[in-house]
């Protein structure tokens, strides 16, 4: 019988320290198993996603709005004595961006889409840019320099920045209450109109492609 005794002691004994040895690897195991559960993570992990990127993209919508195909429009509060006194191009994370910027009397309004046949306002000549599509910026409260007292930029007419959306861009002028110019685009892209202001800037952001 000692023998016996024995021989089960050691395999109960055998049995007890695998079972401490794996311990540790179940545990991890479990844990890892509770950390990722249906349970656990549904309900830790999806805020996580929510918290990092929905108020950024949450304020920058109240500020600037949000990335549309649709045409925007704003209307003038009051104008006629602005003048477009710089324009500029830019690259930032995401997107490309024209601003306009205006100085003098009155709110600028704005009407930019996309033109399947673009033509300047007044001579109806076809507008031709690098690019798939274009975007057709008008400036609304617009009055010529000689009204408003204001010299208007004399920068470059034309621009091939060739950037990831904006490929290229050209200036029109003042007629009749509005200053037009064309955005080169890549291909139709949502976009998104704001104005700023101190000073007065209208903002035209074009998002980049996936």
């Amino acid at each position: 019988m000692r023998p016996r005794l024995l021989a089960a002691s050691l395999t109960l004994l055998a049995v007890t320290a695998t079972a401490c040895g794996g311990d540790d690897t179940d545990v991890a195991t479990s844990t890892a198993g509770a950390t990722s559960s249906p349970t656990a993570p549904a309900t830790a992990a999806a805020p996580s996603p929510t918290a990092t990127s929905t108020p950024s993209a949450g304020a920058a919508d109240a500020a600037e709005g949000e990335f549309s195909l649709s045409p925007s429009t704003a209307e003038v509060a009051g104008g006629g004595g602005l003048t477009v006194v710089d324009v500029r191009v830019a690259q930032n994370e995401g997107f490309d961006r024209v601003v306009f910027e205006l100085e003098g009397e009155g709110t600028a309004g704005w009407s930019v889409q996309y033109e399947d046949d673009p033509r300047t306002p007044g001579e109806g000549a076809p507008v031709e840019l690098e690019g798939d599509a274009v975007l057709a910026v008008l400036l609304e409260g617009v009055g010529y320099p000689f009204d408003t007292g204001i010299e208007e930029y004399s920068g470059p007419k034309e621009q091939s920045p060739g950037l990831s959306s904006i490929r290229a861009l050209r200036l029109g002028g003042v007629y009749e209450g509005y200053y037009d110019a064309f955005v080169g685009v890549a291909e139709r892209r949502p976009f998104r109109v704001f104005r700023l202001d101190g000073p007065q800037r209208v903002v035209v952001d074009v998002a980049y492609g996936d």
